[in-house]
Formats: C-alpha cells, structure tokens, sequence
C-alpha cells in the first residue's frame, strides 16, 4: 500500500493544467462517447465512438477565436481554413480577420507582448467587460487558446495586422523568441497551429468523419447571424481540399433573428443536438422548446417521437455554463424563455401544422393506444371470472360474480367472455 503524501504542494498555472486537464478541457483519457455525424443525405446521426473529448475540446477553444474575430470584424470575413496532417496528429486553424490588435506591443501587467499575453497566460482576454453587447460573442473566460498551448507538445502563431506579421513557437510551453516582420500587402489574419500532447489524450488521433461533421454543424450555425452567415469552411485532410456545405435534411426547419430551430422524426440513431453561442450543450434550452411541442402532443414523454438541433445565438449576458467546458447552459429559465418564446413561438406553431407534426402526433396517439390496451389486458387477466352456464360452476360451492341473462344469445356472449 502506497504512503498518503500530506505536504501541501504549490504548483503554477502550467503544472496545474498538466496535472489535472480534466478540470479545464474535459476526460483526455479516451472513452466511448455519443457524438452527431452528418450522413451524406443530410441527417445528423448520433454514433457511439472512442474518442478524448478533451482533445477535440482544443479543436473548438481554437476554432470559436475566429469565430469571435469574424463577429467583431466591420466587414465579412471569407473564411476559415482547418488544415489537419494525420500523421503528425497536427491541426491548423486560419481565420482571415484583422489579425491582433497592437499584437507586438508589450502588455502592461504581463511585461509579455500582447500576442504572448493572450495564449500563454490564463485569465488573459479581451471579452471580459462584454456582457452589455449584442454579439454572441463565443470565448468569455479568458482560459481557451492559453490551455491549447498548454497541453500541446508543440504551438505557433502567426498573426498579421495593417503594420506588421508576429510570429512566435512554443515546444512544451517553451515559448522562442518571437518574429516579426513589418509587411506591405500580405493578407491580414490569424493561424494557430498546435499538435496535442500524445501520452495526456491517450494516443489519440484525429478522426475525419468527426472534424467534418463538426465544421458541418458549425457551418449551419455560423449562417443562423447576419455578421458570419457568408463565412466559408475549408477543409482540409493532407493535402485534400472541401468546401464545407451546411446542408441538412430535416422534416421541419425555420429560422428567427436569433438562431434556428431544425426537426426530424426520431429514428433508431439520430438524437437532439443544440448549440448556444457555437458551443454544443445541453440545457433549459432545449425543455423550453421541448415542452412547447410536448404540449401540443398531450404527451410529456412526447419528445421520444422527435430529434431536433436547436441553435442559439444570445447575448452574452443571458449566457451562463456550468464550467470551463461549456457542456452545460445553465442559465435560468425565467432569464432566457422570453427571448426563446419571442422568437420561436411563431416557428413552433408553423410546424403545429406541418406534415411532419401530424406523423409524429399520429406516433404518440399509436403508443399511448398501445399503452392503454397493454394495460386493459393486464387488468382483464387480474380479474378472477369464472365463465359457467350453470347456475354455479362446478369447482366452487359460491360464484365470485353471478350473471343473469335473458335468452341464449346474451348468455353465449358471456360465455364467449365477449
């Protein structure tokens, strides 16, 4: 039996991630998880796959940055760019933004240049006084790409404003020294590339079908604003190139200024999804819709019937999660069903009246059908009646129940146990 260790132990920012990444980005260590992948007709399937969700947890922390850049840019972006090498189990993410603002510029409490700042050290962050805007403004926390080059054997940004391009690498969170170059005409923009550190994910790699599917669902969620819905996704696995298309096939589909609502008749292996501010999570969300439409069924249990994918773009004052991993919304209730009811109250009754409802409602009256009779018979069975057309049965000297009937014709009814 091992000794307990009772010294009390100071570690950094740095030693704290390594040693406990579950706290920060989620299991590393691989498991069996129920993941959404988009089949080529359209329809989002829920498959059961050993993945590290922490690892791919460092895909989105990279991805939702240019996303957030694309939000607060004055004019479109045109696109992000993920780069994977299988081999090497590296990613790049590009957006074609502003770039960092002041990037080499040396930040006054870090005495590190703005660019260093933002991906080396936790609770560094540009949206903390942001609660009062409109923008669903994505990473809030100020911990996202900081703990990506934490739990990455190898990091390197490159980053291009109106004056200048910075680089800078990082080995281990060994950071070298960084680059930079004054530059006429090269497009702005941000690249962040990183390779997971192998032995805290479990060996893992990458898994295609997954990445893609993400960047499907991400697409569809990047065109439910007005400041991303022309972003284009390129992917890219080594070497090949696809234009990533957002197209779904869902039975009902409507869109409101603040996101969409898509619906499909529940299958054997498709399941609900929702994301809020590009983040996928579960929450009061989704029950508010869920018990709109249950209602309509007379059903509480009614959502069996159904999958829906529900997207939310709030601001980010209404928006609160459970942790760092944002897998849970946990905003209340009464703060965010306003703003849900006024804007999909009026989709939720145009599917009221849509062939797919009527399919789906004629699947619930079928089951609570089936349900009431499964109940009659087990009563009928329940109940001890002895069928006789004497006055008393033979094995019993006293009828536990007595019918009287006029004629042959009722008495063979009873005898029928019609």
């Amino acid at each position: 039996m091992s000794k307990v260790n009772k010294e009390i132990q100071v570690l950094s920012d740095f030693e704290h991630i390594l040693a406990r990444p579950t706290i920060y980005v989620g299991s590393v260590k691989t498991s069996e998880e129920q993941v959404p992948l988009v089949e080529k007709g359209g329809s989002v399937k829920s498959h059961s796959k050993p993945i590290s969700v922490g690892m791919y947890k460092l895909f989105d922390e990279v991805f939702s940055n240019c996303v957030d850049e694309a939000k607060r840019m004055k004019s479109p972006m045109e696109k992000i760019v993920v780069e994977i090498e299988s081999k090497t189990n590296k990613v790049s993410i590009t957006d074609f933004g502003d770039g960092f603002l002041n990037g080499s510029k040396k930040n006054k409490k870090s005495g590190l240049s703005n660019v260093e700042t933002a991906v080396s050290m936790l609770r560094a962050g540009s949206n903390f006084d942001n609660d009062g805007i409109e923008e669903s403004i994505i990473g809030t926390n100020g911990m996202g790409v900081s703990l990506v080059n934490a739990l990455s054997s190898f990091f390197e940004i490159e980053t291009t404003n109106s004056e200048e391009t910075y680089v800078q690498s990082w080995d281990n969170f060994k950071s070298s020294n960084p680059r930079i170059e004054k530059i006429e005409g090269k497009n702005k923009g941000t690249r962040v590339s990183f390779v997971p550190i192998s032995k805290i994910f479990d060996g893992n790699k990458w898994d295609k079908e997954i990445l893609r599917s993400m960047l499907v669902l991400k697409k569809r969620v990047l065109e439910t604003e007005k400041k991303t819905e022309s972003v284009g996704i390129e992917f890219i696995w080594d070497g090949n190139t696809e234009q990533i298309s957002s197209s779904l096939s869902p039975g009902f589909s409507f869109k409101s200024s603040i996101g969409e609502v898509l619906i499909w008749q529940k299958t054997e292996l498709t399941s609900s999804f929702s994301f809020v501010n590009s983040a996928i999570c579960t929450g009061i969300h989704q029950k508010i819709v869920m018990d709109k439409i249950n209602q309509e069924l007379e059903d509480s249990l009614g959502h069996h019937f159904y999958d829906m994918l529900l997207i939310l773009n709030l601001p980010p004052g209404l928006v609160r999660f459970g942790d760092q991993n944002k897998t849970k919304f946990v905003s209340k209730r009464e703060d965010v069903e306003g703003t849900i009811s006024r804007n999909f109250d009026g989709a939720i009754y145009k599917f009221f009246k849509s062939d797919l409802f009527k399919e789906i409602k004629k699947a619930v009256d079928e089951r609570r059908r089936d349900t009431e009779m499964k109940k009659i018979r087990k009563e009928k069975k329940s109940v001890k009646i002895k069928f006789s057309h004497k006055y008393f049965p033979p094995t019993t000297s006293k009828a536990d129940n007595l019918f009287i009937v006029e004629g042959l014709s009722a008495m063979g009814s009873i005898l029928q146990k019609r």
